[in-house]
């Protein structure tokens, strides 16, 4: 590349500019930011209070289900279900059941995390319990009439468990703050703000952090 000159390309020159602003940018948030950045106990427990879903575990679902070819026909099943008709004879006999491979949808009562659920199965089955039934129609595709045969709740993570997560994430949130602040002080004095953008993660990765 030095035989060829390279080297003193503008292109060049400038790579090695910005390489070497990114290398004080970084050095400085770690050295000068970082040190000033602090997790108090209230604020740790305030973040956990706001942000308890964030520190829970999931729901789970045992889901049975009857998939049918259209929603008139789920529709028919679960009124017949819930007037009394037994649901393993009516999955076993009802008519209007889609032929097998109708949906990548399965309903066999394995036990499922409510994350794992796309987002319109989980608004179908939004506050059930065990033993409700719920029909779920898929875009453009058949309808389930689905059996909450078993359902965990969702439950908190007690603080004391989720007190290193959640002074991570102030801790984090803190430093960003603290990062745009020196950026804009910075801006028009040095052109440097603009490589403090994304900087303040990498200082976060390798800050040890602590509640005070």
């Amino acid at each position: 590349a030095r035989e060829r000159g390279l080297h003193e390309t503008p292109e060049y020159r400038h790579g090695v500019r910005d390489y070497e602003i990114s290398l004080i940018v970084s050095m400085f948030i770690s050295k000068v930011v970082v040190p000033t950045v602090s997790v108090a106990e209230s604020e740790a427990t305030a973040h956990y209070a706001a942000h308890v879903a964030d520190y829970s575990y999931p729901a789970f679902f045992q889901l049975d289900g009857i998939t049918f070819s259209t929603r008139a026909e789920a529709d028919a099943a679960i009124q017949k279900l819930r007037g009394g008709t037994d649901f393993v004879w009516m999955k076993a006999h009802a008519a209007g059941r889609a032929a097998d491979g109708a949906s990548e949808l399965r309903f066999d009562g394995t036990l499922v995390s409510e994350k794992s659920l796309d987002a319109a199965l989980r608004s179908t089955l939004a506050g059930a319990v065990t033993g409700d039934l719920r029909v779920h129609t898929e875009e453009n595709g058949p309808s389930h009439v689905v059996r909450i045969a078993g359902h965990v709740p969702s439950r908190a993570l007690p603080y004391v468990d989720a007190r290193e997560r959640v002074a991570k994430a102030v801790f984090d949130e803190k430093l960003n703050q603290a990062v745009a602040s020196w950026a804009q002080r910075l801006r028009g004095a040095y052109a440097v703000d603009v490589y403090m953008e994304g900087m303040s993660q990498k200082a976060s990765s390798r800050a040890e952090t602590t509640i005070r």
